[in-house]
């Protein structure tokens, strides 16, 4: 998952596979994606980007992986009206610096009422059969899955190939 904003407060592109044009808040949220996903700037001079590993943005964000896989979602929609005045904060800082770390305050402010994460969560990282992971942690596989794709925005199954692809993109 990746947290976007630029650094004006001004909306950004983004494309679908199809390469139609999608207009999106400066201070958006990119879900999980089963694909590629293209992002512009363009008429921007620059953007802050934050990204989570697949599993770790729900603390921070407040929001479950799954409630916007495939999805770009302005962080009003997620926050509320807490979220413009957040927003706020960010932009009023007057270098990139500033605004990294205010969006860093922002971030670790949210962490204040999260939630303890679900202690399946961790383990399986080889990607066993999902009856094992339940198993190994007190459930069975459909609840499992159910639990881990609220956790991290996607099936155990997709997860293991997206990881695949994502290995071999980044391979020497």
């Amino acid at each position: 998952m990746l947290l976007l904003m630029t650094l004006d407060g001004a909306d950004f592109s983004t494309y679908d596979d199809w390469g139609r044009e999608h207009s999106v808040a400066g201070w958006s949220l990119v879900g999980p994606r089963s694909g590629p996903s293209v992002v512009s700037a363009r008429p921007q001079r620059g953007m802050l980007a934050v990204g989570f590993r697949l599993g770790a943005a729900a603390p921070f964000l407040g929001i479950s992986a799954a409630a916007v896989r495939d999805a770009v979602m302005p962080m009003r929609e997620i926050w509320g009206r807490d979220g413009a005045a957040r927003c706020e904060r960010v932009l009023d800082a007057r270098t990139p610096e500033a605004k990294l770390a205010a969006l860093e305050q922002v971030l670790v402010e949210q962490l204040a009422h999260a939630t303890e994460p679900d202690p399946g969560d961790r383990g399986c990282r080889r990607t066993p059969p999902t009856a094992v992971c339940g198993r190994q942690f007190g459930t069975t596989a459909k609840p499992f899955i159910r639990r881990f794709e609220q956790q991290v925005g996607m099936t155990p199954k997709r997860f293991s190939r997206v990881r695949v692809v994502d290995q071999f993109g980044t391979s020497p």
